[in-house]
């Protein structure tokens, strides 16, 4: 999880870097943020689902969230390739 919030950390920072001192469109930069969010909330909603063999009200719930979550952006075609 940590290497999946440190790779957001970087993008969220090169794309304030890029509107602050390259002129980049704000707009844009913000649509990738919440892009490249919602693919890490995916990622990390997944593992939470299907990452524990024990049975507690917080991994009951963790999967009950996978459930009712729509996963985002390239996700379903990396499930395809390892199922």
């Amino acid at each position: 999880m940590e290497a999946t919030s440190g790779a957001l950390y970087r993008s969220v920072c090169q794309y304030a870097w890029d509107v602050i001192f390259k002129d980049s469109r704000k707009r844009y930069c913000n649509e990738n943020v919440r892009r490249i969010t919602k693919e890490v909330e995916t990622f990390i909603l997944w593992h939470y689902a299907n990452g524990s063999q024990y049975q507690t009200p917080f991994w009951d719930y963790a999967k009950q969230l996978w459930l009712e979550h729509k996963p985002f952006g390239r996700f379903n075609k990396f499930l395809d390739r390892i199922n």
